[in-house]
């Protein structure tokens, strides 16, 4: 009788583990499924508040953060101009503009322009062939801004527009922010780097602006510059230039993912092999029992 317990306490136990190991597969499964299902939310604006001390100067970029495919960005900001203004990046070009940020390749440039007077910003810049589409995360343009009195200013976003290769709108979550203006606040450097001009066009501003479509985006002649491998270069100061979604970036439920598709057809082989596995493991404690009563 002691050897009949034993065994069937050693039956129990692999049953146990057998279903305990095939449910952790299933969540398993699960889990995996659901994460690619998840799409990363693309943020857009500025991701942290500033501070500055009266009189001193400090770098606020506009960033855009995990987008597919960005191609053309069309946005436009305010901000107290008694408490905070903008300082220009460019001194060759009238007016008042912010420095280029690096995730974009120089393209063509349509707005560029802020007014200290109003405390408004609008920047519209679209890339151009050969240059291809942006994924990931990057700053589009760096503020330079000059604390003028103590205070707040909100940095409030008024409209955003971003666009895909394709001409499509990709959607975004906008994040406005702010900068304080405190006496004997650090004195920050100028640490963000900006792109260079190279490639830019700018568009006059006695030139209608041009509506952007799949027709109308300018074309330039590539320039023969061999790299390594074989693989082309993107000129926006260390950007990576990709045609579809960046490594680890889960795809989207129910596409490029047969096992999104099929898992709970994997759940019940599971299942079915847990069960028989039971049976098994009953069936052959149960004739070792039955040899052992014989035995005795």
């Amino acid at each position: 009788m002691t050897l009949y317990k034993k065994g069937n306490s050693v039956s129990k136990t692999l049953i146990t583990k057998a279903i305990f190991q095939a449910c952790f597969v299933m969540l398993l499964l699960v889990g995996i499924t659901n994460a690619r299902a998840q799409k990363l939310e693309t943020l857009f604006g500025v991701m942290e508040p500033a501070v500055v001390a009266p009189g001193a100067t400090v770098q606020v970029p506009v960033a855009v953060k995990d987008v597919e495919g960005l191609y053309a960005v069309d946005f436009s900001l305010e901000y107290d101009p008694t408490i905070v203004q903008l300082v220009d990046a460019d001194a060759i070009q009238p007016g008042i503009q912010a420095g280029l940020g690096t995730f974009l390749d120089p393209g063509l440039l349509v707005f560029n322009t802020a007014d200290n007077q109003k405390g408004e910003y609008r920047f519209v810049m679209s890339q151009y062939n050969p240059s291809l589409p942006k994924s990931g995360e990057g700053n589009i343009v760096v503020l330079t801004f000059k604390g003028i009195s103590t205070g707040e200013s909100n940095i409030h976003f008024t409209g955003v527009e971003l666009l895909s290769g394709e001409i499509t709108a990709i959607q975004a979550k906008v994040l406005d922010s702010s900068i304080q203006v405190i006496s004997g606040a650090a004195t920050q450097a100028a640490t963000i780097a900006v792109a260079q001009a190279t490639g830019l066009i700018i568009v006059p501003k006695d030139t209608p602006t041009p509506t952007v479509t799949a027709t109308t985006i300018p074309t330039r002649t590539p320039e023969p510059q061999a790299a390594p491998g074989g693989e082309n270069q993107t000129g926006n100061g260390g950007s990576t230039a990709t045609g579809g979604s960046e490594p680890g970036r889960p795809a989207a439920a129910g596409k490029g993912s047969g096992l999104a598709n099929c898992w709970p057809l994997i759940a019940v082989f599971i299942v079915l092999l847990a069960g028989g596995v039971t049976f098994y493991i009953k069936k052959k404690t149960s004739k070792k029992v039955e040899e052992n009563h014989e035995e005795k």
